[in-house]
């Protein structure tokens, strides 16, 4: 069930969306881009599996920010919500190099929380719309990275 209920439609490229169906995972669109898959695992065994991949990867993790702690902390509710920013510099890198901006975007961030129906989710953003923001002629082909993203949660939820 989507965030926001507005009709999100599905963008993510075929390649992205075979990796999924190859695992039999179902994929949810969100608006502005933003995709999740469901795991069976809570959202901090889901967050220190996709950091263990992360790290097995070589690609580095920076942070993770626990929001339902923070709320907490400022004597407020939300349901179990964690962030966790990563990147590799060699892939980022060029992006930055050809427009400054996409400095705001990275490094990637994955979300992983627990829905209204109790089930753990893990979004991710649709990375072609995030260069599409970015670059009006000629956005750099992202794939490789969408893939890598994709690659890395099915082998988190597997």
């Amino acid at each position: 069930q989507p965030m926001n209920h507005k009709a999100a439609q599905m963008t993510l490229s075929q390649s992205v969306q075979t990796i999924f169906k190859q695992a039999n995972l179902t994929v949810t669109p969100h608006n502005g881009g933003i995709y999740s898959v469901p795991t069976s695992a809570n959202v901090a065994q889901t967050v220190s599996a996709l950091e263990r991949n992360l790290i097995d990867k070589n690609i580095t993790v920076f942070a993770k920010i626990d929001h339902a702690l923070g709320a907490k902390q400022a004597g407020l509710d939300l349901g179990d919500m964690q962030v966790i920013i990563f990147g590799d510099p060699k892939a980022g890198t060029g992006l930055m190099q050809k427009d400054a901006t996409m400095g705001i975007e990275l490094p990637l961030r994955l979300l992983v929380w627990t829905d209204a129906r109790g089930q753990t989710q893990i979004g991710f953003y649709d990375m072609q719309s995030i260069v599409n923001r970015h670059f009006s002629k000629q956005a750099p082909n992202v794939l490789p990275m969408q893939e890598v993203i994709a690659r890395l949660i099915v082998a988190t939820v597997a």
